[in-house]
């Protein structure tokens, strides 16, 4: 009836938004276009695009509903946009709300860049471009950024891919003074059996100017929201304690007593109940589950074709290699090595030592290879290989992940393997 017909212009002040689907489908279907979607992705997505809106009939009858609108097309902000301009009123979306299809925030920013659709970037921290798969792609996807901003302690690989503007900032490290105008500021770190520890840095900065990661991100924060006497952004640069009362205050468990403990000589525990055999189950006992086959894999076995372990040394942290001497695994001077069983070696008519390529089985267009690699036998089970992490990034599609986490797989990538053909000789 005409009189029931509800625009989108017709927003009122102190409305609230409701969302009857949750979001995603632009970027899993711009995947799905470059066969980077996996099947339970794309399963979502059919359910998300085939699921009747009956919310939206439902919504239009109640009387405190003044505005309709859909979210194709423009997406929402966009549409959200329509609805600002007709109440003469302005939208506040907290992203963090947002209902998303699993999976399509983490596909969001790589194949937003990968589209051309990201065009600007800013990090804290971090070697993304090293960090991700497909870093081919990942590189020039990076580099066609009009504005790509780092801020780091240290210069890394992800620094030689500018954007057209680029700006590499620097920021306190851990080692130097950090002083604000609340005195010298500490922080804590934590280990991987728990215990946290306080940290006061002794080194003078570089430059008086040079600013600490929580000034930077609350800088930010003061710059680019709305005034709220909740929000004590200055208060919180100056005296890093009171973001600690804040920690303890969300978890209380974990964080008792935070700012008097953090510097027990050793550090203080912070808990872990698996450790201590406390089972936060229903039964108050350990659960045991049995998988079905391993979702992370995702192919088939098929004559030459190997499954990929990437690793990591003892020396290294991250995208971060600190030397060339695995004593994990016995391998020196170098880390271009290809791990494989001795008698797929033989099987497969290479020979220890030779200088091989790997090639990604995966027929969706990209070429992903990785040569120079010393074929090192090594005990392994049959029919995999491996080799190391960060360097193997270059082998993993974007869309090769486990169904259910959306983590790159990279413990099973689908290889071949070739002799380098400039080089069949074997090192000595």
């Amino acid at each position: 009836h005409p009189k029931r017909v509800k625009r989108n212009a017709d927003a009122q002040v102190g409305d609230r938004l409701v969302l009857g689907k949750p979001l995603g489908v632009g970027v899993m279907s711009a995947a799905l276009k470059k066969e980077q979607l996996s099947a339970e992705a794309y399963a979502l997505m059919i359910a998300a695009t085939t699921q009747l809106n009956t919310p939206g009939p439902d919504l239009a009858g109640l009387r405190g509903v003044h505005a309709l609108t859909d979210v194709t097309g423009f997406g929402l902000a966009g549409h959200a946009l329509e609805i600002a301009r007709g109440a003469k009123a302005c939208v506040v979306i907290d992203w963090a709300r947002v209902p998303l299809l699993a999976g399509a925030r983490q596909l969001v920013a790589v194949e937003g860049l990968f589209a051309g659709k990201v065009r600007a970037f800013i990090s804290l921290g971090g070697n993304l471009v090293r960090a991700v798969p497909d870093q081919g792609q990942m590189e020039k996807a990076w580099a066609n950024q009009e504005l790509t901003v780092m801020v780091s302690t240290k210069l890394n690989r992800s620094h030689l891919f500018p954007g057209e503007t680029a700006y590499i900032l620097p920021c306190l490290g851990r080692m130097e003074a950090d002083e604000q105008s609340s005195g010298t500021q500490s922080v804590t770190t934590e280990d991987s059996f728990s215990m946290i520890n306080g940290s006061i840095g002794h080194q003078s900065p570089v430059s008086s100017a040079v600013k600490s990661e929580l000034a930077i991100v609350t800088g930010i924060a003061k710059a680019a929201l709305a005034p709220d006497d909740r929000l004590k952004w200055d208060a919180w640069t100056a005296d890093y304690g009171l973001v600690r009362d804040l920690i303890e205050a969300t978890y209380p468990d974990d964080f008792r007593n935070f700012n008097k403990r953090m510097f027990e000589p050793g550090g203080f525990y912070r808990g872990n109940a698996a450790h201590e055999r406390i089972w936060k189950t229903e039964s108050g006992k350990a659960v045991f589950t049995s998988p079905g086959p391993l979702n992370s894999i995702g192919f088939k076995d098929a004559p030459g074709r190997y499954r990929l372990i990437t690793l990591r040394s003892n020396d290294q942290f991250n995208t971060t290699i600190y030397g060339h001497s695995d004593r994990f695994r016995g391998i020196e001077g170098t880390r271009d090595v290809l791990m494989m069983n001795p008698d797929d070696i033989a099987e497969s008519g290479l020979t220890n030592g030779q200088t091989v390529r790997l090639r990604t089985d995966v027929n969706d267009g990209q070429l992903r290879e990785l040569g120079g690699l010393r074929l090192t036998a090594y005990q392994i089970p049959r029919g995999t290989v491996a080799s190391y992490y960060p360097e193997c990034n270059v082998l993993v599609p974007i869309g090769h992940h486990d169904e259910m986490s959306k983590t790159p797989a990279s413990k099973s990538v689908p290889v071949r393997i070739t002799v380098d053909s400039d080089e069949s000789s074997v090192w000595t």
